[in-house]
């Protein structure tokens, strides 16, 4: 992961969790917490948590990031109005944190609906980590699902690595037509089949 251990990132996770739940604000963490619950130690990334940011959020979500966190208020503005996402840093161990805005096509819909609640450890984790107050993960389907879409990268860099590895561990728990349903409607069925082959599965 980063230089953070796996407690303080998930603490940062939590700590950002609650105040989008305190704004009433559906949203899922997504890497590299989740890489690291599913099996991948290799990621070296920012926080990133996506968020269904409306504008009617932005005055109470402001003070309470405020609050906790270093945050430009105009990014959360234009991240509400449906440009992108915004950054904002830990004061105590500087960690940034990127939020992005929810979107509306079919694929970010079912993920939303089916994020799942992260209670210090998982039916696909049973090595019990540092508790946390709960807090929504992407599930792990999705989250090879959004490796495959946005990193193919080289066989040989340290994402398909890391890809491999959650595949190798979580190869018993996964929902393999969801898998390849969603595979074929997003064009990376290819992808997904090698990715198989090379993790033996």
């Amino acid at each position: 992961m980063s230089s953070l251990s796996v407690n303080e990132m998930l603490q940062f996770a939590s700590g950002l969790a609650a105040s989008l739940e305190a704004c009433h604000i559906q949203y899922y963490v997504s890497k590299p917490v989740v890489c690291c619950l599913y099996g991948d130690a290799t990621r070296q990334d920012k926080l990133v948590v996506v968020a269904a940011i409306d504008p009617s959020h932005v005055p109470d979500l402001t003070t309470v990031l405020s609050q906790a966190f270093y945050v430009y208020p105009d990014d959360i503005v234009q991240t509400s109005l449906g440009g992108g996402g915004f950054a904002l840093r830990h004061p105590q161990n500087q960690q940034i944190a990127e939020v992005w805005q929810h979107q509306l096509d079919a694929f970010s819909a079912t993920k939303m609906e089916r994020r799942m609640l992260y209670q210090s450890a998982l039916p696909s984790h049973p090595r019990t980590l540092p508790a946390t107050d709960p807090f929504w993960i992407c599930t792990l389907e999705d989250a090879i699902l959004d490796r495959l879409l946005f990193e193919p990268s080289s066989r040989s860099s340290l994402q398909w690595q890391g890809l491999l590895a959650i595949l190798r561990a979580q190869s018993p728990y996964l929902d393999y037509a969801y898998l390849g349903e969603w595979a074929g409607r997003l064009g990376v069925s290819r992808t997904l089949g090698q990715a198989l082959l090379e993790a033996e599965i």
